[in-house]
């Protein structure tokens, strides 16, 4: 159960990082032009 919760949060948190990261990729690019 605990173990479900931990890859769970991890997965999420890998979710979140990929869609933050893609954000900034975009504004930097929109600022460089």
């Amino acid at each position: 159960m605990f173990q479900l919760l931990l890859t769970t949060i991890l997965d999420l948190l890998g979710t979140l990082i990929f869609t933050i990261c893609s954000i900034i990729a975009k504004l930097s690019q929109c600022l460089m032009k």
